[in-house]
């Protein structure tokens, strides 16, 4: 199999990208850009040179219905969960382009391809104290599924592999339980829109993540490289609660990836 390099890698996501924003658009679907990919479009009008991810995000509603009503023109992308994949590791669905091959080092192997992440974002009722103590509750769920999936690595430290080994007493608890599990709790307020709150309980900043519903009220469109996106109306606000400072880029020695990934065409 070719390896794809990263400029390839992009083209490709760009290209997902684009149909999934088509798709969205023809069916009502409102999706935002989050993440990494959020801080590409504000401060670079596109990717952060050196991210080779990308992350948009739902509400719960849009969520399932692009993930269950998705059919690709290109016949080269995909939506699959737990529900659609056998031995699906991961909290929340994932865009995959079906004619690539992935391979994430330190993680245990799962047959995807180049990916976009789909996160859903769900309503938390209650004050803010309230909100953090369920949010905390419920990630317990998804810091089980990660620990679980990882390999032990000469790059992690020893009292973080002697953790790794010691949970693997984990993979007595079905993969499949865990995701529904954290699913129920993220799903708790979603008949309550007047909440002041929503959470990605699926993302990796944990408590962060609690944001002001209003930042998801709306989307706007913004440029991605050669792209017109959406990206969420109150995105300043978002990216501060989550980042801080998004708009100073990091050190020179902490612009790379922090993934181990290597992908193929098939």
């Amino acid at each position: 199999m070719k390896e794809i390099t990263l400029e390839e890698k992009k083209k490709l996501m760009l290209e997902m990208l684009e149909e999934i924003d088509t798709f969205c658009r023809e069916n009502n679907i409102k999706y935002f850009l989050t993440g990494g990919t959020l801080i590409g479009a504000i401060r670079h009008n596109g990717f952060i040179p050196w991210d080779d991810d990308v992350d948009i995000a739902l509400l719960r509603k849009d969520y399932e219905k692009l993930l269950n009503e998705f059919s690709s023109k290109s016949e080269n992308i995909e939506i699959i969960d737990y529900k659609k994949r056998k031995n699906y590791i991961w909290p929340s669905a994932k865009i995959i382009h079906n004619k690539t091959y992935l391979i994430e080092s330190n993680i245990k192997k799962s047959s995807i391809g180049v990916f976009l992440d789909m996160f859903p974002i769900d309503y938390v009722g209650g004050s803010y104290d309230d909100v953090k103590k369920y949010v905390k509750k419920a990630c317990k769920w998804r810091n089980i599924l990660t620990i679980k999936h990882l390999e032990t690595s000469k790059n992690r430290s020893f009292s973080k592999n002697m953790l790794i080994i010691v949970a693997r007493i984990l993979n007595l608890i079905p993969d499949k339980f865990i995701i529904k599990k954290l699913e129920l709790l993220s799903k708790k307020y979603e008949n309550q829109p007047q909440s002041d709150f929503v959470c990605n309980f699926a993302g990796a900043w944990g408590l962060r993540e609690i944001v002001r519903r209003e930042f998801f009220d709306t989307a706007i469109n913004h440029r991605f490289e050669n792209l017109n996106l959406c990206v969420p109306i109150g995105y300043d606000g978002f990216l501060k609660a989550v980042y801080g400072d998004y708009m100073t880029p990091p050190p020179l020695n902490k612009q790379k990836s922090t993934h181990t990934l290597k992908e193929y065409y098939t």
